[in-house]
């Protein structure tokens, strides 16, 4: 807050007096029908806006109870690079049919192709860049860092195989929306070879093979981990534009005790 009693929102200063922000909205294009000037789509019980410049829908909560009603998990993915040009569509599609809505659970997961990404990515933004470069033939590399065993992904920009098939694609997809890989790679003599958690053979985040052809979703319990994850969410709604789903205060991969014991996946000696 300043002299002028405005809030920093990085790319505006907000105005709590009137509820505007100071200067338009770097992004006001995209939504004509709002004035430029507008917190939140002028709807700040639904919205947040942590950086000024995109409204991100996170929760929703009964107004009298306070439980929540709502938990929507947004995001946009430019896709750009090597024979991406054209795939959004399809990928929009495919979107619709994978990240389904259960229960009070939903998404709202959009591709565009872009000629060149964005240098600045606001809230909820991505980047996924196809590249010809067969050493992406496995899928994609999410920027992460590894610690003791265990995977921690912590960016917002990633590289795939241009070659690759749409569910790699969404795959990737679901590193943005802070999931983790449900399969290890195994040390042995040769190539790592990878092996798949108990409980998730069908599941999106198991090892995308395109010689098996079958439609992978998501566990439920990955909408399970979003609704305790918003309960931890205090008054203002607002979910991290990257949150880590699925994993406890020590880092450890959460699963279903019908899958593992204790309900923490336990990585031994061979995986890396």
């Amino acid at each position: 807050m300043s002299g002028y009693d405005t809030y920093d929102y990085e790319s505006r200063g907000y105005y709590a007096a009137s509820g505007r922000f100071m200067t338009m909205d770097p992004h006001a294009e995209n939504n004509y029908s709002i004035s430029p000037y507008a917190y939140c789509d002028n709807n700040p019980v639904n919205s947040v806006d942590p950086d000024g410049q995109d409204c991100q829908i996170s929760i929703q909560r009964d107004t009298k109870t306070n439980e929540i009603t709502s938990v929507k998990i947004s995001a946009k993915v430019y896709i750009t690079g090597d024979r991406a040009k054209g795939k959004d569509k399809e990928l929009n599609e495919e979107a619709k049919n994978t990240f389904k809505k259960i229960g009070i659970v939903s998404f709202d997961i959009n591709y565009q192709y872009v000629e060149k990404a964005p240098d600045k990515l606001a809230a909820g933004e991505n980047v996924l860049t196809f590249s010809n470069d067969k050493s992406n033939d496995e899928g994609g590399q999410i920027d992460n860092a590894h610690k003791n065993n265990k995977e921690y992904h912590d960016g917002n920009r990633g590289t795939i195989y241009a070659n690759g098939d749409i569910r790699s694609v969404l795959h990737e997809t679901g590193h943005f929306l802070g999931l983790s890989d449900r399969y290890s790679m195994i040390k042995q003599y040769g190539p790592d070879q990878p092996e798949t958690h108990t409980g998730f053979d069908n599941d999106l985040m198991n090892y995308s093979n395109p010689a098996i052809k079958i439609n992978r979703l998501l566990d439920k319990i990955y909408y399970d981990q979003y609704i305790t994850k918003a309960k931890s969410v205090g008054p203002n709604n607002k979910l991290n534009s990257y949150i880590e789903i699925g994993r406890n205060s020590k880092g450890d991969l959460l699963t279903s005790p019908k899958y593992e014991k204790g309900g923490i996946h336990v990585p031994n000696d061979s995986e890396r």
